[in-house]
Protein backbone atom coordinates (compact mmCIF):
# COMPACT_ATOMS: atom_id res chain seq x y z
CA UNK A 1 0.00 0.00 0.00
CA UNK A 2 2.79 2.42 0.76
CA UNK A 3 4.59 1.54 -2.33
CA UNK A 4 1.39 1.92 -4.25
CA UNK A 5 0.79 5.47 -2.41
CA UNK A 6 4.72 6.29 -3.78
CA UNK A 7 3.98 5.81 -7.05
CA UNK A 8 0.84 7.17 -7.55
CA UNK A 9 2.66 10.39 -6.20
CA UNK A 10 5.34 9.97 -8.42
CA UNK A 11 3.14 9.53 -11.53
CA UNK A 12 1.26 12.48 -10.02
CA UNK A 13 4.91 14.35 -9.85
CA UNK A 14 5.53 13.61 -13.82
CA UNK A 15 2.15 14.77 -15.13
CA UNK A 16 2.40 17.86 -13.20
CA UNK A 17 6.28 18.52 -14.44
CA UNK A 18 4.72 16.99 -18.31
CA UNK A 19 2.01 19.94 -17.59
CA UNK A 20 4.30 22.81 -16.18
CA UNK A 21 6.36 22.03 -18.98
CA UNK A 22 3.24 22.45 -21.78
CA UNK A 23 2.42 25.14 -19.85
CA UNK A 24 5.81 26.53 -19.75
CA UNK A 25 6.50 25.76 -24.16
CA UNK A 26 2.80 27.34 -24.51
CA UNK A 27 3.42 30.85 -22.94
CA UNK A 28 7.04 30.79 -24.75
CA UNK A 29 4.90 30.47 -28.53
CA UNK A 30 2.29 33.15 -27.40
CA UNK A 31 5.39 35.34 -26.16
CA UNK A 32 7.22 34.96 -29.91
CA UNK A 33 3.77 35.73 -31.40
CA UNK A 34 3.51 38.49 -29.67
CA UNK A 35 6.83 39.65 -30.44
CA UNK A 36 6.35 39.12 -34.25
CA UNK A 37 2.88 41.00 -34.19
CA UNK A 38 4.58 43.94 -32.42
CA UNK A 39 7.46 43.99 -35.10
CA UNK A 40 4.26 43.67 -37.75
CA UNK A 41 2.47 46.65 -36.25
CA UNK A 42 5.82 48.55 -36.09
CA UNK A 43 6.58 48.10 -39.91
CA UNK A 44 3.41 49.07 -40.58
CA UNK A 45 3.32 52.06 -38.36
CA UNK A 46 6.69 53.73 -40.06
CA UNK A 47 4.81 52.78 -43.25
CA UNK A 48 2.19 54.95 -42.38
CA UNK A 49 4.43 57.44 -40.64
CA UNK A 50 6.18 57.60 -44.48
CA UNK A 51 2.96 57.65 -46.47
CA UNK A 52 2.06 60.52 -44.27
CA UNK A 53 5.05 62.20 -44.70
CA UNK A 54 5.11 61.81 -48.34
CA UNK A 55 1.14 62.82 -48.78
CA UNK A 56 1.84 66.64 -46.66
CA UNK A 57 4.73 66.85 -49.20
CA UNK A 58 2.95 66.39 -52.03
CA UNK A 59 0.13 68.58 -51.23
CA UNK A 60 2.65 71.33 -50.23
CA UNK A 61 4.32 70.40 -53.33
CA UNK A 62 1.13 71.22 -55.49
CA UNK A 63 0.47 74.51 -53.63
CA UNK A 64 3.90 75.31 -54.18
CA UNK A 65 3.26 74.80 -58.06
CA UNK A 66 0.26 76.36 -57.76
CA UNK A 67 1.25 79.58 -56.08
CA UNK A 68 4.03 80.18 -58.60
CA UNK A 69 1.22 79.78 -61.67
CA UNK A 70 -0.46 82.07 -60.40
CA UNK A 71 2.20 84.59 -59.86
CA UNK A 72 3.30 84.15 -63.35
CA UNK A 73 -0.09 84.71 -64.29
CA UNK A 74 -0.26 88.32 -62.07
CA UNK A 75 3.66 89.18 -63.41
CA UNK A 76 2.44 88.78 -67.14
CA UNK A 77 -0.68 90.91 -66.33
CA UNK A 78 0.12 94.59 -67.53
CA UNK A 79 -1.24 96.88 -64.60
CA UNK A 80 -2.02 100.63 -65.55
CA UNK A 81 -2.53 103.07 -62.81
CA UNK A 82 -2.96 106.83 -63.25
CA UNK A 83 0.54 108.85 -62.78
CA UNK A 84 -0.51 110.63 -59.63
CA UNK A 85 -0.61 107.01 -57.85
CA UNK A 86 2.94 107.05 -57.38
CA UNK A 87 3.59 110.78 -57.21
CA UNK A 88 4.73 112.08 -54.01
CA UNK A 89 3.76 115.21 -54.23
CA UNK A 90 0.23 114.39 -55.24
CA UNK A 91 0.09 111.79 -52.54
CA UNK A 92 1.52 114.36 -49.96
CA UNK A 93 -1.23 116.70 -50.44
CA UNK A 94 -3.68 113.93 -50.34
CA UNK A 95 -2.18 112.90 -46.69
CA UNK A 96 -2.68 116.42 -45.67
CA UNK A 97 -6.20 117.18 -46.67
CA UNK A 98 -7.33 114.02 -44.99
Amino acid sequence: MIEEKGQEREALAKRLAVSANTVRLDLQSANADIRAQRARLDREKEDLEGRAKDACHNAMAAREVELVAIFKELVACDIHAPKNYFDGDVLLKQGKVA
